[in-house]
């Protein structure tokens, strides 16, 4: 970098006045300042520079994001690499889209006022050393996060098209026409604002935002003398200004930048952490529908891979940082950085990330590590005829576990719902005798290979579905039919589910089973019950359940017991619907009472168990300290 050569930064919130020193290494104002006391106006001298703009970004990249704003390439790198801390009225700049199910549109409205220039008279001539841009820059943010990532694009583009054509009436009063599909997708939608004035009062529409933006000229008229805040500073060199007075430095440091083809693969760096982040953030929601059929040792594998990436991102970041520090001050060469680009790129801990996608044979290796006993090859390629709905010779994570649900313990209903897509390959909403066979037979040879498919008692369960649908041999059973006899007849689930055995007990009658896979785990409404693998386990301070130890099945109504630290118990409802319910109850046993289930032994109360709102059970804790609390989601146990 030539000695003498200005150099440009813009402020991104920071503040420092002519003279301030700036550390041109780290891009940090030091605190100080090049003269002793305040300067006389003569010395400054101000011009007019009126100028208004608009941006609008998507946050799809922090590159485009810096790109948009004319952010000076060697200030990227700083951005990027940690070392200017950007809050506050910048705040927007670091606002990159880490999922795909987010949408995040920025509107940034730009105004500058003043420049100044600081004007030093030798030889008779003009020499300006330093200067700065005056105005302010203020950011609406639009952000909600939806259920279908496809709406993201939609609900985007009509913000853009919003901002496009608003309308400002003789009366000053901001319209925005929308048609119908606009105004839904618009629907809440969060709005916040950061920049360089102070909005008192956040607007909660397009409407609110754009007449906010009308206002600011009159919100910057109180800021240093109707100036604003600074928006950018013209940087000279000490050594110049020294040269100028005749004074010598002590100290002389030779500033250098890294090239522009570094600068452009540090960028590239980064947007693959970027873009890694959001795949993999993507993934964990995808498996949150799914995590109750997901083993242990997939969820810990998955939770470490994430922490994995997050550090390599931030050791990246540090390692780019301090080098770029070194080559700015002389101690290291470019080299350097070259080097540590190369390792990334053939380390790269982005490419470990899965890319969503398992095609037939990479379903059936994974089907036989589940099934080491079985044969999968019939039912993946049964499977995978149904749930490859494009057509595209591969599936992703959903679809893959659309046929891994039905062969792992957990929520019967949601099980059998997919058993149901699974048979129903024609996706005609109803499915045949045949079909539920053939699933039968193919689930068999899965879980015991060819000499566990018994095609008579397959027959059997079929012709046992359709007369307890009242239909014909011939007919075809909806999914609702086929959930509701499956769930109501035992025999039914045996063999659809593998992990129901004849002694589960029926509907009617009361009886204890201490098997694994009558085992429970709730998430509760209150408290830190569900530690990080899901299961219940006892916090010294609140009396958490030791273990369960017994399951009572009464009317349709399944009742946890488990012990507790208070030398009682705790009970859990978990009804037909998947919703239920737990607290501490002293009780030795339980006894029905209409719609209510009282304690019969045992504690200082009662306490009662009865149906509530949204057909959750709610329990009442009579034990001073507790409160009623309330339950809505219930787990079978899954086998370890």
């Amino acid at each position: 970098m030539a000695e003498s050569a200005t150099i440009e930064r813009q402020a991104i919130g920071r503040h420092g006045i002519i003279g301030s020193l700036y550390d041109i290494r780290n891009d940090r104002l030091e605190g100080g300042n090049l003269f002793n006391k305040e300067l006389p106006s003569s010395f400054i001298k101000t011009i007019d520079s009126a100028n208004v703009s608009y941006r609008l970004d998507c946050h799809q990249s922090q590159k485009e994001t810096l790109n948009n704003l004319n952010i000076e390439p060697s200030l990227k790198l700083s951005l990027m690499g940690g070392l200017i801390n950007v809050d506050g009225s910048a705040k927007y700049l670091e606002q990159t889209k880490t999922d795909s199910s987010t949408v995040r549109v920025t509107f940034i409205y730009m105004v500058k006022t003043k420049q100044e220039h600081l004007q030093i008279s030798t030889t008779g001539l003009d020499e300006y050393i330093s200067s700065d841009a005056w105005g302010a820059n203020v950011a609406a943010t639009f952000e909600r996060t939806v259920d279908n990532r496809d709406a993201v694009e939609k609900i985007e583009g009509s913000l853009s098209a919003t901002f496009k054509k608003p309308t400002i009436s003789m009366t000053g009063q901001v319209t925005v026409d929308y048609d119908a599909q606009q105004k839904e997708n618009l629907q809440s939608l969060k709005i916040s604002f950061s920049g360089d004035v102070m909005i008192e009062h956040c607007p909660q529409t397009i409407e609110g935002v754009l007449e906010a933006y009308r206002n600011v000229p009159s919100l910057i008229k109180p800021l240093n003398d109707g100036k604003g805040k600074q928006l950018t500073f013209i940087l000279y060199p000490l050594q110049r200004i020294a040269e100028m007075f005749n004074f010598e430095l002590k100290m002389k440091r030779n500033i250098k930048e890294v090239s522009e083809h570094i600068i452009a693969r540090i960028e590239n760096i980064f947007e693959q952490i970027n873009a890694g982040k959001r795949q993999f953030n993507d993934f964990l929601d995808d498996i949150k529908p799914w995590e109750q059929f997901i083993s242990r040792d997939w969820l810990c594998l998955i939770k470490e891979k994430k922490l994995e990436l997050d550090g390599d991102a931030l050791k990246t970041q540090r390692e780019m940082s301090n080098l770029l520090v070194e080559i700015r001050s002389g101690s290291a060469e470019e080299s350097k950085m070259k080097e540590l680009l190369d390792n990334f790129d053939s380390q790269n801990p982005c490419s470990l990330i899965p890319d969503g996608e398992v095609s037939k044979v990479d379903f059936i290796s994974e089907m036989g590590k589940l099934f080491p006993k079985g044969n999968p090859a019939d039912y993946c390629d049964y499977a995978f005829s149904t749930i490859d709905a494009d057509k595209s010779g591969t599936i992703n994570f959903s679809e893959f576990m659309t046929a891994v649900a039905p062969t792992q313990p957990g929520d019967i209903e949601m099980r059998l719902s997919v058993i149901f897509f699974v048979c129903d390959f024609d996706h005609s909403g109803t499915i045949s005798d045949s079909e539920i066979v053939k699933f039968i037979e193919a689930i068999e040879e899965l879980r015991g290979g060819e000499a566990a498919v018994n095609t008579t008692r397959a027959k059997s369960i079929a012709a046992e579905i359709m007369n307890s649908s009242g239909k014909s041999k011939d007919g075809e059973v909806t999914k609702e039919e086929f959930i509701k006899c499956s769930k109501d007849n035992t025999k039914i689930s045996v063999v659809l589910l593998s992990d129901i055995t004849d002694s589960t007990p029926s509907t009617t009658s009361t009886t204890v089973n201490d098997e694994k896979s009558n085992w429970y785990r709730m998430d509760t409404s209150f408290g830190s019950v569900c530690m990080d693998d899901g299961w219940a386990r006892p916090t010294p301070s609140s009396g958490q359940p030791t273990l369960f130890r017994d399951v009572l099945h009464q009317g349709n109504t399944y009742i946890d017991i488990m012990t507790g630290d208070y030398k009682g118990y705790y009970l859990g409802g978990h009804s037909q619907k998947g919703v239920g319910a737990w607290s501490w109850g002293g009780c030795d046993y339980m006894e029905w009472n209409n719609d209510k289930l009282k304690s019969k032994s045992g504690g200082t109360k009662g306490h009662d168990m009865a149906y509530g709102a949204n057909d959750r059970f709610y329990f009442s804790a009579e034990k001073p300290g507790y409160q009623d609390v309330c339950v809505t989601k219930v787990y079978p146990y899954k086998s370890q």
